[in-house]
């Protein structure tokens, strides 16, 4: 697969954060091959620390994260780095879920997203298009 027109991912770092290991492996891989530079953790806490270390253009960011969730995180960088996009994802329909992260500005994903899906959407966000 190669990478969208105009998403300039070579450019682009998406930081990851899933705290299943083989849907971390998943995304990693498909970003990858899209051509992003990917960052991907698996706790809440290694996400805190990577974003204080180097802002990445989207955040992708599972509900679950032990006593945390990703709206946590997703609502950290709308303070403090409003620029990066962000992506929340669950394995469950929740209408909640979903209104509380549009009011957040993020996208929402049903997971496992297919690969078209989080790409178009990552390439779509990347572009001006959240």
């Amino acid at each position: 697969m190669s990478a969208r027109p105009g998403a300039q991912p070579s450019s682009s770092t998406v930081l990851v954060v899933e705290s299943d290991r083989a849907e971390l492996s998943r995304l990693t891989t498909i970003l990858r091959a899209e051509g992003y530079n990917v960052v991907d953790v698996m706790t809440f806490r290694d996400a805190v620390r990577s974003l204080q270390s180097g802002a990445p253009n989207v955040l992708i960011t599972t509900v679950r994260l032990g006593p945390y969730n990703g709206l946590h995180l997703i609502a950290r960088c709308q303070v403090s780095q409003p620029q990066i996009i962000s992506i929340l994802t669950h394995a469950e329909e929740d209408s909640w879920l979903r209104d509380e992260a549009v009011s957040k500005e993020a996208t929402f994903l049903l997971k496992p997203c297919a690969e078209e899906l989080l790409t178009r959407t990552v390439a779509r966000s990347l572009a001006g298009g959240r």
